[in-house]
């Protein structure tokens, strides 16, 4: 029974810390990779909500947006699922529930890139050993 508990909670610190020890700062970048998808999309905001409509690529479809907010910005991600057809998907970021600092609205960018340290690898504890995400601030449409 040891053993489990002792396996356990060594698989539980392994998870966590792969969780917390991803890159360190920001590069920005002038373009979204041509590999990224929903590289082709039209964004506006709708007070506190932000809504996207991506032009899908068929059998790797875009799903949701992930966000996060780091350093008085926000980070959009798109979940993805290797299912679907072509055409578009309206999706939407709902910041209403989120304590957003003046000026929000010119710090939202795609996380383009992130690096993620596994126990073993020596940016899981060292930072400094780290390299740096990258994002692309998002482009507005007028609508």
């Amino acid at each position: 029974m040891k053993q489990r508990v002792c396996l356990l909670t060594t698989l539980l610190f392994a998870i966590v810390g792969c969780v917390d020890s991803r890159s360190v700062g920001y590069v920005d970048r002038s373009n979204v990779p041509d590999g990224f998808v929903g590289k082709s999309y039209r964004a506006w905001l709708d007070g506190r909500t932000i809504f996207i409509e991506v032009d899908q690529i068929p059998g790797l479809n875009v799903v949701g947006i992930e966000h996060r907010i780091d350093a008085g910005a926000i980070y959009l991600q798109p979940r993805r699922a290797s299912s679907g057809g072509g055409g578009t998907a309206l999706l939407r970021v709902d910041l209403s529930a989120e304590s957003l600092p003046p000026g929000w609205e010119r710090r939202i960018y795609w996380l383009t890139l992130e690096y993620f340290y596994p126990p073993g690898n020596p940016g899981y504890s060292r930072p400094e050993a780290r390299k740096p995400a990258e994002r692309v601030q998002v482009r507005w449409v007028d609508n």
